[in-house]
């Protein structure tokens, strides 16, 4: 009688004890996907359009640090300190996200992604870098072109409602060579 009663019992407890692996495994992989796409957001990258929208993004790029490069060459502030170009705040940001994230540049050169980056705007106060992710996240660099100072946002559609400053800062200046 007592053995029938305990095997009956060890069946329960390993059948319980096979639920809960289950739910524990279930639990991890949710955390363990929450965790990767955590990094995978704050991570500089992003990839270029399927449809071949990085090369005019390139293109694009190239035009305006031509016209940005005329029209700010000799520009410096009263210090003498000279004035960043938009072709060097986009050099500076790249690197800046290849040194934050090692596997960016080996994905851009791969093409397995959509990464792109391109200078948004210009002005005397700011320069704007968008940084498009391969995650899909619109990151863009606030740069002061005197002091190189840089903060960032990001915005993510259908995660954040628009675009949320991070306490992300750095200056542009350490990554432009």
């Amino acid at each position: 009688m007592t053995a029938g009663a305990n095997s009956g019992y060890v069946e329960i407890k390993y059948r319980r004890g096979k639920e809960t692996q289950k739910m524990i495994r279930k639990k991890f992989i949710k955390v363990l996907a929450l965790v990767m796409a955590i990094f995978a957001l704050s991570a500089c990258g992003q990839t270029p359009a399927a449809s071949g929208d990085s090369d005019s993004d390139t293109v694009q790029t190239e035009e305006q640090t031509k016209v940005s490069d005329e029209n700010s060459a000799a520009a410096n502030d009263a210090d003498g300190q000279e004035r960043i170009t938009d072709e060097q705040a986009l050099a500076g940001i790249t690197a800046y996200c290849y040194a934050a994230n090692p596997d960016l540049e080996d994905m851009v050169n791969k093409g397995e992604y959509q990464i792109s980056w391109k200078v948004e705007s210009s002005n005397e106060e700011k320069i704007v870098v968008l940084y498009r992710s391969y995650t899909g996240a619109e990151v863009r660099y606030y740069i002061n072109p005197l002091s190189g100072e840089t903060y960032v946002t990001e915005f993510v559609e259908g995660i954040t409602p628009e675009e949320e400053r991070t306490e992300e800062t750095l200056n542009v200046r350490d990554y432009i060579s």
